[in-house]
């Protein structure tokens, strides 16, 4: 990250890197991290949603001293815009089908039951998957814009095969008469891939994905993973749009009738613990009626992931025409980084730049 300075007249630093936001969409992020975007002052008010002041960079008080302040994930850039969805997800109405799977699993996987948390062991009448199923059935029942269709569990004695499961998300898929569809998975996962585990084998993103363009390509579908290593799903799903071709914009999804939308409870290399997704990260907006999914971190130090494919990352909005190029890939656009504003003076002027930071560093 840039620190403050002066170099030559300047009170901050500045890159070689002099680039306005409008050609942000065309970088590969990897190639300019830790380097700052400069952008005139003008373009800079405006990036930010206020009117362009021609006095503006005239002002030499306007920054006292170098200053920074989080914007927010590289999809937004300081631009409410780019927050929109190129199908408006509060106005979908949602058929929900959970999947619960906490029986005995196929011997040659290596299968990761969720961990238990102290603070939230539960008596024999009252089970941690009980509750957790029924969490989510309340929240799903006080929501509007979702509709439970039905919960099938797999336990000890109450266990079918990898088929049968692969037969009914495609019944699901096939019928689903709403505007989109909510594929929540809770349970025990495969070590290392997130894949969902059965008594026989398992179910990969790949066998969820042929599933979807063959039966419900065109809508909407929300995969909710709640299992150790599920943000390896997220990872597969951002690089099958890459690998397809599809850029990194709400409107080329659309455009392509691929519209999909995962939610982890983890990490690609974290394990899940039992009840505290539905409990920390799943809540009920009050207004609009819907399920809100906040992403924070949990209890247990695990980082619930997504990927919205429906995203709108350029500036023209809902209706397009899109901005950005193509061949910008969905993998750049959500590695993590945080874009930073960074103010301060050039020459006595106020100058606006924008810093990209690795999260992880």
């Amino acid at each position: 990250m840039a620190t403050s300075g002066k170099s030559g007249s300047k009170e901050i630093e500045i890159s070689p890197y002099n680039l306005t936001e409008g050609m942000l969409a065309k970088l590969n992020i990897s190639n300019i991290l830790s380097k700052i975007v400069q952008l005139n002052p003008q373009e800079a008010e405006t990036a930010q949603g206020d009117k362009p002041n021609s006095s503006s960079a005239n002002r030499s008080d306007s920054a006292a001293e170098p200053s920074t302040e989080p914007v927010a994930q590289f999809d937004v850039i300081g631009n409410q815009k780019f927050q929109i969805e190129a199908i408006r997800p509060e106005t979908l109405h949602k058929e929900v089908v959970i999947l619960a799977s906490f029986g005995d699993h196929f011997p040659e996987v290596d299968a990761v039951a969720k961990m238990k948390d102290n603070a939230e062991r539960m008596n024999e009448e009252c089970s941690p998957l009980n509750k957790e199923l029924q969490l989510i059935r309340d929240m799903v029942n006080e929501s509007e814009t979702y509709s439970m269709k039905y919960v099938m569990v797999d336990s000890p004695g109450n266990q079918w095969a990898r088929e049968y499961y692969l037969k009914r998300i495609e019944q699901f898929f096939a019928n689903c008469d709403k505007d989109a569809a909510v594929l929540w998975y809770t349970g025990v996962a495969e070590r290392g891939t997130g894949n969902w585990c059965f008594k026989d084998g398992v179910i990969t993103f790949q066998d969820v994905f042929e599933l979807y363009l063959n039966h419900l390509r065109g809508k909407v579908v929300y995969l909710v993973c709640d299992c150790s290593y599920s943000g390896k799903w997220r990872d597969e799903c951002v690089k099958k749009y890459d690998d397809i071709g599809i850029g990194a914009c709400g409107h080329y999804s659309k455009q392509q009738s691929i519209m999909l939308k995962i939610l982890t409870s983890c990490k690609s290399d974290q394990e899940a613990y039992e009840l505290l997704y539905p409990q920390d990260s799943v809540k009920v907006d009050e207004e609009k009626k819907s399920l809100f999914f906040l992403g924070k971190e949990l209890r247990s130090g695990q980082t619930p992931r997504s990927f919205g494919s429906t995203r709108v990352r350029c500036k023209n909005g809902r209706e397009g025409p899109c901005q950005t190029d193509i061949s910008w890939k969905w993998g750049d656009a959500l590695l993590g980084h945080l874009v930073y504003l960074v103010r301060g003076k050039d020459r006595g002027k106020a100058a606006w730049h924008y810093v990209l930071v690795d999260e992880e560093k």
